[in-house]
């Protein structure tokens, strides 16, 4: 029995091998294709089955690309059970178009040991002539043709596509390529929108280049245009063709001119440049068109210079070099850099300056050399001068004119009280005792109003540095505090820790980098010196009377 059982399992062992290897054996590929006489470029279906499940990357199509244009392989699996029989399938089609003529064989493919057989095609010439010139047309505008070293020009590009967007396979629009001496920076993406034109509509593609010269010579660009294939069907035999796209391509010549030999300075080279200035004050009332402008210790103005240029980019622009009298504090902002939509650039700078000391300033003229392309001259533009006439701050002296007026007024009224003993009396010695009266009582009042008028200027002072911080004002924060500093004695830590916070602030909105600041530091700074500066008040020994 047990001899029986093992020769009955090794006859099942070598069944189950047999039907192992014959479903290896009856695996099949087939390729096959919807017809085998074709027009060159006229679109057919290839279409490769397996009966095994197989994955997407088990066949490669790349074979065919040296005599085929090809479109994009779709793949597909699927499982049947028919009375519990499994059958597998794996089936890939793809668009194939010959782009030669004669015979062309589609290679055999292989997967897992087992090949598909070749197919040969027979390709002739299509009767149905096509110029991809009647689709695709490109256009250009440029402002000129002969630049100088770094200037600048605007290249206007536009593809106008005269079929319908959805024949075209894997369309790609072509850049103009930089070459040695001119270099093409791409401004933004491309503008695509639907248009008619010629009473035909089209599918319009805008793109725009900055075009810079870099060194002498001729150079050739070539004007963006469309590549790809097309879709053409044949309505006398109701075929379908997949032609390529190669439009004539349009060039544009462009020279570049020497820089002049006996030129002096910075290298500008421009169409049009000019230099502007705007002056307001604090409150932003213009100031440009005033000869002298009056300014009081404290005040501010705001400087604005922009540059604005033709033919440069905004990397070329000079800096602005300013050199301010020393009796201004100056904030520069960082300088603005604009490009425009008509190829032109800009470059803004403003200076909040601040009067600290008397006297008449002159703020310094500013001047850009560069050279006029279109004349072939070299040209300064420039902005004139300014001349500031700053007076002493009327807030810091009102306080004391006020207090002064006071004891001269009481002053008289004692006096006059007592002329009517000095007419009764002839004594001098009674006239000298009075006087020493009268002199005696003078004094305390004087001392009085003395220590009380600082007092008052300093507590002044400090609610306008207050005032300002919660106004978000860092220059009028400034200049009340340089007068606080000097109606006051400040230790040099307090006054450190103050000036640190003020300059936070300035940075906040004057820095290159403006950073995020809190005032609360600063007020609480200055809250704690108003409370110190009043304890110190207080305690002030007062005069008898």
């Amino acid at each position: 029995m047990k001899s029986n059982r093992r020769l009955l399992n090794r006859i099942l062992g070598l069944f189950l091998i047999f039907f192992a290897h014959s479903n290896v054996w009856a695996a099949s590929l087939t390729a096959s294709v919807n017809k085998t006489k074709v027009v060159k470029d006229e679109v057919i279906q290839l279409r490769v089955i397996s009966d095994k499940k197989l994955s997407r990357d088990e066949i490669s199509f790349d074979v065919l690309s040296d005599d085929f244009y090809l479109g994009r392989p779709n793949f597909s699996s699927s499982v049947n059970i028919i009375n519990g029989t499994r059958q597998d399938k794996s089936e890939w089609t793809i668009a194939i178009a010959p782009s030669r003529l004669g015979k062309i064989t589609i290679p055999g493919f292989t997967v897992n040991g087992v090949s598909s057989a070749p197919i040969t095609l027979n390709v002739t010439m299509s009767e149905q002539t096509f110029n991809a010139d009647d689709v695709i047309e490109s256009r250009y505008d440029i402002a000129k043709q002969s630049l100088y070293p770094q200037q600048s020009v605007m290249l206007n590009s536009r593809v106008i596509i005269k079929t319908d967007p959805r024949r075209l396979q894997d369309p790609k629009l072509t850049s103009p390529e930089s070459q040695k001496g001119v270099k093409l920076t791409a401004i933004g993406e491309p503008k695509q929108y639907q248009a008619v034109l010629e009473g035909q509509d089209v599918l319009i593609v805008d793109q725009s280049f900055q075009v810079t010269a870099q060194e002498p010579g001729r150079y050739t660009i070539e004007i963006p245009t469309l590549t790809g294939s097309m879709l053409l069907g044949d309505n006398r035999s109701g075929t379908t063709r997949l032609v390529p796209l190669s439009p004539t391509a349009k060039t544009i010549s462009i020279e570049v001119k020497a820089q002049p030999s006996d030129y002096q300075g910075q290298w500008l080279p421009a169409d049009k440049l000019s230099l502007t200035q705007v002056v307001v004050d604090s409150e932003g009332r213009p100031l440009t068109e005033q000869e002298t402008i009056s300014l009081q210790v404290g005040d501010s103005l705001t400087r604005t210079l922009t540059l604005t240029a033709q033919g440069l980019t905004t990397e070329q622009f000079p800096t602005l070099a300013i050199d301010n009298p020393s009796g201004f504090r100056v904030y520069s902002e960082k300088p603005t850099l604009d490009n425009h939509a008509d190829g032109s650039s800009s470059m803004t700078l403003t200076q909040v300056i601040i009067a600290q000391k008397t006297g008449l300033f002159t703020l310094p003229k500013v001047s850009v050399q560069w050279w006029n392309s279109q004349k072939d001259t070299s040209q300064v533009s420039e902005v004139d001068a300014l001349q500031v006439d700053v007076s002493a701050s009327e807030v810091a002296h009102l306080p004391k004119a006020e207090s002064l007026a006071q004891p001269t007024e009481k002053v008289v009224i004692v006096d006059a009280g007592l002329w009517p003993y000095v007419a009764a009396i002839a004594s001098a010695l009674w006239l000298m005792t009075l006087a020493l009266l009268i002199r005696e009582r003078r004094k305390p009042r004087t001392h009085i109003e003395d220590d009380s008028q600082p007092a008052a200027t300093t507590a002044n002072n400090i609610q306008s540095v207050l005032l300002a911080v919660k106004q978000n004002n860092p220059v009028r924060a400034q200049s009340a505090f340089d007068l606080y500093k000097r109606s006051t004695t400040l230790s040099a830590d307090a006054d450190k820790q103050i000036q640190q916070q003020l300059n936070q602030f300035h940075q906040s909105h004057f820095g290159k980098q403006p950073v995020a600041w809190q005032s609360d530091t600063l007020q609480n700074l200055l809250h704690e010196l108003g409370k110190s500066h009043a304890k110190q008040v207080k305690a002030s020994p007062l005069a008898k009377l």
